[in-house]
């Protein structure tokens, strides 16, 4: 009995570590798209960038036009588009986090999640 009750409790350790990061990735992506500033929305990027590197994860961001296309960012050209949007996907383990319409200050800063 002893072997089963460890197992459930790894398995509820990793759950709610799992639930956690979600919850902390929607928070940072909700204060992104509060940010009132440029320099609040690069520093807001900066922090979410890192809290999905600390968790291993992985992203994809998309450009939605007023056309509703929608651009890879990273390896479509957008230079020329205006975005109505962003939109980003983040993936790690076997979890997933979708943030939708953020409308950046400076169209520019989409690029801050590329560094490094």
């Amino acid at each position: 009995m002893k072997p089963i009750k460890f197992l459930f409790f790894i398995f509820f350790i990793f759950n709610f570590i799992s639930c956690n990061s979600k919850k902390q990735l929607e928070k940072k992506w909700i204060n992104l798209k509060k940010s009132d500033t440029e320099q609040d929305e690069i520093k807001r990027i900066a922090e979410l960038s890192e809290k999905i590197m600390n968790i291993g994860g992985s992203f994809r961001i998309y450009g939605i036009t007023d056309n509703n296309d929608s651009l890879k960012i990273g390896t479509d050209r957008f230079d020329t588009v205006k975005l109505n949007h962003i939109n980003i996907s983040v993936y790690w383990k076997d979890n997933e986090f979708y943030g939708k319409n953020w409308k950046p200050i400076n169209q520019e800063n989409v690029y801050v999640f590329f560094r490094e």
